[in-house]
């Protein structure tokens, strides 16, 4: 078995290449997968990068690799169409919030049974979004307060295009 070389021992362009792919020595170090700098990073990050990467967002810890998978993603077929900016019946969002609807599973807004119901969280402190779908399933997520205004207005103009949706609901107090 082949023993791994020490950074030390990889060439300044190898090194660049991993620094330009957002892997720097410490990920290096921790065994962070490489594939992205080999060049066979997929076109969007795996369920699991997702949660990593949500989680890094949330604890404001982000990387470029991060900031990078979510603008592959943003950029492929993978991101919802009614989250990106287009003709009648979509609703763009950030990139951010977009990747946060798709991880937790909300559907279009056609496929909502009602307007989705927000539960505040005090200052500083995120919301909690629940769509519930005509199918019958339903999803829920956290929104970062930085985002809670972004949600909103998204919910309300899906609202106010769909009708049958009904009123949109903000439980509790903030």
């Amino acid at each position: 078995m082949a023993t791994r070389r020490g950074w030390a021992g990889l060439s300044d362009d190898y090194k660049a290449r991993l620094k330009g792919a957002g892997i720097s020595y410490q990920d290096w170090r921790s065994g962070k997968s490489l594939k992205a700098a080999r060049g066979h990073g997929g076109a969007y990050p795996s369920p699991a990068e997702r949660r990593e990467i949500i989680g890094r967002l949330d604890a404001d810890q982000q990387t470029e690799a991060d900031r990078q998978g979510i603008r592959r993603w943003s950029a492929s077929r993978a991101r919802p169409a009614w989250t990106k900016p287009g003709g009648k019946g979509h609703f763009p969002v950030s990139d951010e919030l977009a990747l946060r609807l798709w991880a937790a599973g909300v559907k279009n807004p056609k496929q909502w049974e009602d307007a989705p119901t927000f539960t505040p969280g005090r200052s500083g402190e995120p919301w909690s979004m629940r769509v519930l779908h005509k199918d019958g399933t339903y999803a829920e997520l956290e929104i970062p307060w930085s985002q809670h205004d972004e949600a909103l207005a998204m919910a309300i103009d899906a609202s106010g295009e769909y009708p049958d949706l009904g009123q949109l609901t903000v439980a509790g107090t903030p």
